[in-house]
């Protein structure tokens, strides 16, 4: 018996269909790439059909869910561009973007204590003080008032040539000849006095520099002029005048310093210097940071996309149920004309009436569907209401290209994953900080060099700046110091537990490192398990697709020949159109399937502005 003549027999029709079925679900999916190619088109053929209907329903009122587009604007945007809106109006990315411009400013701010530091100052002082006397001088009164007191001791010298300069210390003559007449011998005490208003002027000019290991050098040169302005009736004004000593005012001094901590003691190197670990955590801080940018933008594209293949997938089916519709509609005026002929029943005519009303709904549920995933997608690009995104250019959206298996696809993610490049900076942060507090229960064993060269005013000083500052080639005093100091701190409990605590922050990011490797590698496995059943169903659904049309084809005739009623004819065309449907859920199915696949492997386009 020859499959033509079953399929004569209308009992028998359902089994063919089945049989059918099978033998082309255990073919080869030859020419697969073809199928999948023309099935495209035959949107794109329909897709400016439905942008046009858009159009319409936006410049006029339509009835069910386009009368909420009265007013608006429709807006195609491609896969690429939704994706990069989503990116750049995501307020997310932008917090996290300033996160990593604030993490920049850390580095800079750590890695300034290394940079030479510079300063300059200058101060002023006016003093006064009470000084007391190393011993009691005695002066003996002239016999002259004091003008005349001053003339006489106007000149004074060195050298001791003039009649008129006595000194006596206990009755005892030791300068002088003392032949000055005098008043009475009464005695003069001065054990302390109260000095003069005196001022200075200091400038100064120091540099230091922070070396990565621990280290610092420190240099300062400072120079100090003090105005003399004694009263011209004082003898000793008037020696310091006479000595030149008085208009020598500048005195200078320059210091060096040199502190670093010895190898192997708690502050040395980039594990002991607390400003070096600052300066590399806070450069891990900075990459962890541009690792959840992208991790971010990662799950952000993921979502979008699906979104802008739901409203492809919404498209799809407008256009599918309106093929539907108009088929129906032709299908029910033909069989009103048979029915008005007497050619078909009332039941046949009533059950296309019912068919072309099923259609309607079905089409204006498609519209629903279609307003609802546009309204979703503007709420992920952060559009205004009254625009309507759709999807434009969907064959270029689509992906074709083959998958890897599990092996390459888990390799992948583990290399490419933002958020396990995250967690790897935590780990090595921890472990960097961990370190580090280890290191600090080490002794402090340090070295201390300096060196200062010295001038003093007290006596003799300098007429100018310029000679002040080179005369400290050979200065008036040179100090040199050379020390260690060895620490060794007694109990630490704050420290041992500081490292406590950062061995156990340790262990904890490595538990949710590997806990989220883990779930990659499941992610990878289900997500690459679902792709697989995505497309077995969409090569079932082409295979029942082809399986409609030829079952379609057959029933033309055999109604031809009035072996099946109009009832059943148009049962194909609803078997038809609702494997279109289920093909077109299948195509959508298998790009979603794809995009949650790259999202899982890190490899959805990943932004870096700002960072």
């Amino acid at each position: 018996m020859n499959i033509k003549s079953m399929v004569r027999f209308p009992i028998r029709y359902g089994m063919i269909l089945a049989l059918l079925s099978v033998a082309l679900m255990v073919a080869s999916p030859l020419g697969a790439e073809r199928r999948s190619g023309a099935e495209w088109r035959w949107f794109g053929e329909r897709q400016e059909q439905v942008m046009h209907q858009l159009r319409q329903a936006v410049e006029k009122r339509q009835y069910g869910a386009r009368e909420l587009l009265e007013g608006g604007e429709i807006r195609p945007v491609t896969l690429a561009q939704a994706q990069q809106m989503a990116r750049q109006k995501s307020l997310d990315i932008r917090q996290m973007q300033h996160q990593v411009s604030l993490s920049k400013f850390a580095i800079q701010e750590a890695e300034a204590s290394f940079s030479p530091t510079f300063s300059m100052g200058v101060d002023y002082a006016v003093y006064r003080t009470k000084k007391r006397a190393d011993m009691i001088t005695r002066y003996r009164k002239a016999s002259e008032d004091w003008d005349a007191f001053e003339e006489a001791f106007g000149t004074m010298n060195l050298d001791n040539s003039s009649e008129s300069l006595c000194v006596r210390v206990d009755g005892e003559t030791v300068s002088g000849s003392c032949t000055a007449p005098t008043i009475s011998t009464e005695l003069e005490y001065a054990s302390s006095y109260m000095t003069h208003w005196a001022e200075s002027w200091t400038g100064s000019l120091g540099g230091s520099k922070l070396f990565p290991w621990g280290g610092s050098l420190a240099l300062s040169l400072e120079s100090t002029l003090t105005p003399y302005t004694l009263d011209k009736s004082s003898s000793v004004s008037s020696l310091m005048i006479a000595t030149d000593m008085g208009t020598k005012e500048w005195a200078s001094n320059l210091s060096a310093s040199f502190n670093t901590p010895l190898p192997y003691s708690k502050n040395f190197g980039k594990l002991g210097s607390t400003s070096a670990v600052q300066a590399q955590m806070a450069r891990l801080d900075q990459y962890q940071t541009r690792h959840q940018v992208d991790d971010m933008s990662n799950s952000i594209v993921q979502s979008v996309s699906s979104a802008y293949w739901d409203v492809a997938q919404a498209m799809m089916n407008v256009a599918s149920s309106q093929d539907h519709r108009k088929r129906m509609a032709a299908l029910a005026g033909r069989t009103r004309r048979l029915f008005e002929a007497q050619e078909v029943t009332r039941y046949e005519q009533i059950q296309a009436s019912q068919s072309l009303a099923a259609a309607r709904d079905g089409e204006e549920a498609a519209w629903q569907t279609l307003v609802r995933a546009s309204l979703l997608l503007a709420e992920q690009l952060n559009l205004p209401p009254e625009v309507f995104p759709v999807a434009g250019n969907i064959l270029e959206a689509v992906d074709e290209s083959s998958v890897e298996g599990f092996e390459d696809s888990l390799k992948v993610a583990m290399t490419r994953r933002a958020d396990l490049k995250s967690l790897r900076v935590a780990v090595e942060r921890a472990d960097l900080y961990k370190r580090h507090r280890k290191r600090q229960l080490r002794p402090d064993l340090a070295l201390t060099i300096s060196h200062n060269l010295g001038q003093s005013d007290a006596a003799w000083g300098y007429n100018s700046l310029g000679e002040s500052l080179w005369a400290l080639g050979d200065p008036d005093t040179k100090k040199t110091y050379i020390g260690v100091r060895f620490t060794i701190p007694l109990g630490n409990e704050d420290v041992r537990a500081q490292y406590s605590r950062a061995k156990a922050d340790l262990i904890q990011v490595q538990d949710q490192t590997r806990s989220r490797e883990m779930t990659v590698t499941q992610e990878v496995n289900s997500l690459l398990a679902r792709l697989n059943s995505a497309g077995l169903t969409l090569s079932l659904a082409r295979r029942k697709l082809g399986l409609a049309r030829q079952a379609l084809a057959t029933a033309r005739r055999m109604q031809k020949e009035g072996l099946i009623s109009q009832f059943q004819y148009l049962q194909r065309y609803a078997e038809l159109s609702g494997a279109r449907g289920r093909l077109i859920d299948a195509q959508v199915a298998v790009q979603k399937a794809k995009i949650n696949l790259r999202a899982v492997r890190g490899e959805l386009k990943q932004i870096r502005e700002g960072s």
